[in-house]
């Protein structure tokens, strides 16, 4: 899927800064994914009410997959795809009206995770979208690479907290 963004965004002429420069984003992104999750994955749990899924049992190579699963793979190819590829195009289409842009790619996200089967899922995934979205639109410097630092964080907390708050 991955190759098939940086594919159409070749084609397109998008253009899109890669690199690891500022690491300020990164500070910014992180404090993002570790609010969002405190009260999406922590609070309810706490709770007694998972928003996150059902309790996992800790297994450390698990754990350290999961890690290198979501950091390199899931985070940096959906936002690859979503708040680059489709993101940047839609906001191209509505030079006026960007955040029309963010907020239909944010919710390409939320039904993309429909696969899940629960529009619950959806739901929350799309409002996540809104939020990586609209960072990346207007934080300054917030680029691809910082967006794609917390969601894949982001991800990789959720499991976390299955393991050791989830009951």
């Amino acid at each position: 899927m991955g190759g098939t963004a940086l594919f159409f965004i070749k084609k397109s002429g998008i253009k899109e800064e890669y690199g690891f420069k500022n690491k300020r984003t990164y500070f910014v992104e992180i404090i993002i994914a570790l609010v969002l999750q405190l009260f999406i994955g922590v609070i309810p749990a706490l709770l007694g009410q998972s928003l996150v899924g059902e309790h996992e049992e800790f297994v450390l190579w698990s754990l350290i997959f999961d890690f290198f699963y979501y950091m390199l793979i899931i985070g940096p190819v959906e936002e690859l795809i979503f708040r680059v590829y489709i993101q940047n195009t839609m906001t191209e289409l509505m030079p006026k009206k960007q955040w029309l842009g963010v907020v239909a790619a944010s919710f390409l996200f939320g039904f993309w995770h429909l696969i899940n089967g629960n529009i619950v899922q959806v739901l929350f995934t799309s409002l996540l979208g809104c939020v990586f979205g609209f960072c990346k639109q207007y934080i300054k410097n917030c680029k691809y690479s910082g967006v794609a630092v917390a969601h894949g964080l982001y991800d990789f907390l959720n499991v976390v907290t299955r393991i050791f708050i989830v009951k």
